[in-house]
């Protein structure tokens, strides 16, 4: 499960009975009645929730309490749905808020609770709900996923990946943990742990043409060009304009000194992506250093028109070799 931007709200009502809220069937009318008309005042209420009538919501969900206090979980839920779809995260929370006091073990109410605090900008709080989340079920997979997620966007790598790892140990299934570990095992230098986590999630989609891309970088970084080729010939065969993949093969290529390869790869990658500044400049360096010097201009001026740091240096050297070069030809020889 994917942490959600908006606030989720489990709707248990809609037309009819409230699960739980039955009409007995008995000789007390007035009971009876009771119910009905509390259940008449819940579907209004849910009507103008949904209408964004907030006002008229508010005023027929609390008749609906005063009569049937068991509906005040619904009630206050579409409250609270409503207020979020008009941006009233505060209000949203306080109606929450309400809900888990009544109901403190209810792992849903909570998950909505976080959304409408990440909603609100409050990331901390909506940690304190994950955190609650696990304490009741420590079993949820999701619970942990996202709880990693939150502590990614803090920054804090190493809380991450000790949730990541908790979710992974609950649910081995679940491709996007292995997605979400191989980079932060490579950024806190763990390469193996990265590798064998993006094997995994490879395992788990096969046609995940990231992943590939991605494991190709940690072997490269490993210094394994053969598997890091594989790799990103896989995530090319599966992403057939993957620049930076393409990109990636030409160095490959570029470092055995097939230099037509490496060409080939580098232009694969501009045609795929024109402004990729790595396969213009590499394609203006190869071409420079097999003396191709138009080429090697050619793409250095298209890198500097993108705004390429590197451009200027670049121009600068091929004129200066392509100088040198001319004068070296012009010197007699000596007897």
């Amino acid at each position: 499960m994917k942490i959600c931007k908006g606030l989720i709200i489990l709707l248990l009502a809609c037309t009819g009975l409230i699960p739980g809220v039955v009409v007995a069937a008995n000789n007390d009318s007035t009971v009876d009645n009771s119910k009905k008309t509390a259940q008449e005042y819940l579907a209004r209420g849910i009507e103008s929730a949904k209408t964004g009538q907030i006002d008229q919501a508010r005023a027929a969900f609390a008749d609906a309490t005063r009569l049937l206090p068991e509906l005040a979980p619904v009630a206050w839920g579409n409250l609270a749905m409503a207020l979020g779809r008009q941006g009233q995260w505060r209000e949203a929370i306080d109606e929450l808020k309400k809900i888990v006091a009544l109901q403190p073990a209810d792992l849903m109410t909570h998950f909505n609770l976080a959304n409408a605090y990440l909603s609100a900008g409050e990331r901390d709080e909506a940690i304190d709900q994950y955190r609650t989340m696990i304490e009741l079920d420590p079993k949820l997979a999701w619970s942990h996923f996202n709880l990693a997620a939150l502590y990614l966007q803090k920054e804090d790598i190493g809380g991450a990946i000790e949730e990541f790892e908790k979710a992974a140990e609950l649910n081995s299934s679940m491709a996007a943990i292995y997605e979400k570990l191989g980079p932060l095992y490579d950024q806190v230098g763990q390469t193996d742990k990265a590798i064998a986590a993006y094997e995994k999630a490879i395992k788990l989609v096969p046609g995940n043409g990231v992943t590939q891309y991605n494991l190709g970088v940690v072997y490269m970084k490993n210094g394994d060009a053969e598997m890091a080729e594989k790799a990103y010939r896989k995530a090319v065969d599966l992403i057939p304009t993957y620049a930076e993949a393409y990109n990636n093969l030409g160095t490959i290529s570029l470092a055995r000194q097939d230099f037509k390869g490496a060409i080939l790869l580098f232009r694969k990658a501009v045609e795929s992506k024109p402004d990729l500044e790595q396969g213009l400049i590499n394609l203006s360096v190869t071409y420079r250093d097999i003396k191709e010097y138009e080429s090697a201009m050619l793409y250095a001026k298209k890198a500097k028109d993108i705004g390429s740091k590197r451009a200027e240096f670049l121009i600068g050297s091929i004129e200066k070799q392509q100088a040198e070069e001319k004068g070296a030809a012009e010197v007699p020889l000596v007897q």
